[in-house]
């Protein structure tokens, strides 16, 4: 067993030093991009113009810069049996070229990371948000006994970007990826680009189609503007985290470090059909997972709330309540030109989760807020 940890000179999080920053940032701002932080990260907020680039996102091609994203690389004969036995999804069975979304969950059965799985030759690649990066190594070092597996951090040494919207398998045509539209989700490929070797795998995290690609990180100045350049036909256009944000929202889908947190449980995100194989025998926190399932209980469980107005000034998690108890936490929210009103992902107690019910979310004064069903619904 071996680790080979990032760059020694970025912040320490519990015995981890967290990589700096894979994107230069400058040839982003002479982009137009605004910054901001979400989930503890640095990211583009937006590149000017952030309900133009919804409509680019829905309609046409956007190009993201994905600095929220990090990329564990593990390595070993007994890598896919190892990760097999840590995450809620099977791996051991996965072939090169073959991918899917898991949860890593502690003995209570709660999660503590989300990631993707990318099973590349001679290797198994885990995607995952950057700022759980230190909570995933210090994960897996602690199961880590005898077993032939190195992991390696690879975050620093990768340039991230995405293509999203459903024109952005013209684009990926041009770069040697003409049948991106059938591939499957998550099944890494991968393509020579500005000679260079890069991964690209089908994510569709925003709700609409996309495709992420990996590469040196050297070639991530040259990378934007090629891709801008041979997407011009396509009339691709840079986008921010605010437009996919509101996206995924109004899809349903919730994020580590904004809906997903080490309160939750699988079955509550209502993400069971793509995250977790109940087929594959015992792993880390299996027992509650399973539990849960076959006794049909659900404590909580994530819902579409439609709001009244937009908190104002208030930080996520809110307190939602109802009749006078506290039945739920409003984790996220945003004004959704689909829906033509403000909305929000939360969690509410299985009793308040019907379409329909009012609840009250706890600011002063109290919002009110309707669940949905998700996805939210499009305005006719």
């Amino acid at each position: 067993m071996r680790f080979i940890a990032g760059p020694l000179t970025a912040p320490t999080f519990g015995g981890y030093r967290l990589s700096v920053e894979p994107i230069q940032h400058e040839f982003l701002r002479q982009a137009g991009g605004r910054f901001g932080a979400i989930s503890g990260c640095e990211i583009v907020a937006h590149f000017g113009d952030p309900v133009h680039e919804y409509e680019v996102a829905r309609t046409g091609v956007g190009l993201y810069p994905a600095l929220d994203r990090g990329m564990i690389e593990v390595t070993g004969v007994d890598r896919a049996a190892w990760l097999h036995n840590l995450t809620t999804n099977a791996v051991r069975d996965l072939q090169p070229g073959d991918g899917n979304y898991a949860f890593a969950v502690n003995l209570k059965g709660r999660i503590l990371f989300d990631l993707n799985v990318l099973v590349c030759p001679g290797a198994i690649r885990l995607d995952l948000h950057r700022r759980a990066l230190p909570v995933a190594w210090n994960h897996f070092n602690r199961y880590l006994i005898t077993e032939d597996v190195t992991l390696e951090d690879m975050t620093a040494s990768l340039a991230r970007f995405a293509l999203v919207g459903p024109r952005a398998p013209e684009v990926a045509a041009k770069i040697g990826l003409p049948h991106a539209a059938v591939m499957a989700q998550l099944g890494p490929a991968f393509i020579d680009l500005l000679g260079k070797r890069a991964m690209v795998y089908r994510h569709e995290f925003a709700g609409v189609f996309g495709l992420e690609i990996g590469l040196p990180a050297e070639l991530a100045d040259e990378a934007w503007s090629h891709l801008l350049e041979v997407g011009r036909p396509a009339d691709i256009r840079p986008v921010g985290r605010a437009a996919l944000r509101t996206l995924r929202i109004e899809a349903g889908i919730p994020a580590w470090g904004e809906e997903i947190d080490e309160e939750v449980l699988p079955a509550e995100t209502l993400q069971l059909d793509r995250a977790v194989s109940f087929n594959k025998g015992c792993y880390l926190g299996h027992e509650v997972i399973e539990r849960l399932r076959s006794h049909h209980a659900l404590p909580r469980k994530l819902v579409g709330l439609r709001l009244s107005q937009l908190p104002a000034g208030a930080a996520s998690p809110i307190s939602i309540r109802a009749e006078d108890k506290t039945v739920g936490r409003l984790m996220s929210f945003c004004h959704s030109p689909a829906v033509g009103a403000p909305v929000g992902l939360g969690y509410l107690v299985s009793a308040c989760a019907h379409p329909g019910t009012t609840v009250l979310v706890a600011t002063d004064p109290p919002i009110h807020a309707q669940v949905t069903t998700l996805p939210f619904q499009s305005v006719k």
